[in-house]
């Protein structure tokens, strides 16, 4: 009888840990009409991004140039090509590093539009609980979702961006812009060296106010003696892309 038992447990410690590790949908896809050139330079991400950071050789160069040429490509369909990456990201074939490039497509089209759908993403994952297949995802839904709105709530990502989501219905991007400048300036008279670093950061992500930013962030690094500030400063200005200012900085769409 007690070898039954511990069958059964077995067998239902299995069932468990195989629905934990299923793979399952994030997204709800619905018909919409076909968009050929978004989809083909969708695919094109996922075949130029389809390399392995954790390989011993790593990505050469020119893999790399390649992926970012393919997402920027990607990027200048905007909406439409978030679409297509949002229809893309479910699909188990394509890989898991891929689906950040993913989401880096969809953040940097800017359409508010798409935050309720990321914001229900990061709810079903975060249902699905610890250790499921599509865990390693939160931080990619909520890159894009920072990428969108300006906003970097904290805490848990589910429950932190469904309360930023329902506080700012109705918000055009270009009022949450506002809304994230006008915090960034407080920030700068009344933070911690960590929170200005993060603030002269964000300005230094935008087109038009980088020079600003990254004059703040030398001043910092400069008046900074402490080693945990020095490398909030660090991680700041390592943050600032060479070939963009970043999506922060493209034109706000309603």
């Amino acid at each position: 009888m007690k070898r039954h038992v511990l069958c059964l447990s077995l067998l239902a410690t299995g069932a468990a840990q195989a629905s934990e590790t299923a793979h399952y949908s994030l997204f709800t896809h619905t018909a919409h009409e076909e968009d050929r050139d978004a989809e083909q330079r969708i695919v094109k991400v996922v075949t130029a991004c389809g390399y392995s950071e954790m390989s011993r050789m790593g990505p050469s160069e020119a893999q790399r140039q390649a992926c970012r040429s393919a997402e920027r490509r990607a990027v200048e369909l905007g909406s439409r090509a978030a679409q297509a990456a949002i229809d893309r990201v479910d699909d188990e074939g394509v890989m898991p590093s891929v689906r950040q490039h993913l989401y880096s497509v969809v953040g940097r089209a800017g359409d508010t539009r798409f935050i309720e759908p990321l914001v229900q993403a990061l709810e079903r994952e975060d249902r699905a609980g610890l250790g499921n297949a599509r865990h390693y995802e939160r931080q990619g839904l909520a890159s894009a979702l920072t990428a969108i709105t300006y906003a970097a709530p904290k805490g848990t990502p589910a429950i932190q961006w469904r309360a930023w989501a329902d506080a700012h219905k109705d918000r055009t991007r270009a009022e949450l812009l506002d809304d994230r400048l006008a915090e960034v300036e407080a920030t700068l008279k009344t933070g911690t060296v960590a929170e200005r670093a993060a603030a002269a950061g964000f300005l230094a992500s935008r087109t038009e106010t980088r020079t600003r930013g990254m004059e703040l962030l030398q001043q910092l690094a400069k008046e900074s003696h402490d080693d945990a500030d020095h490398r909030s400063i660090t991680d700041e200005l390592a943050r600032v892309p060479e070939e963009h200012a970043t999506h922060a900085g493209e034109r706000p769409r309603s």
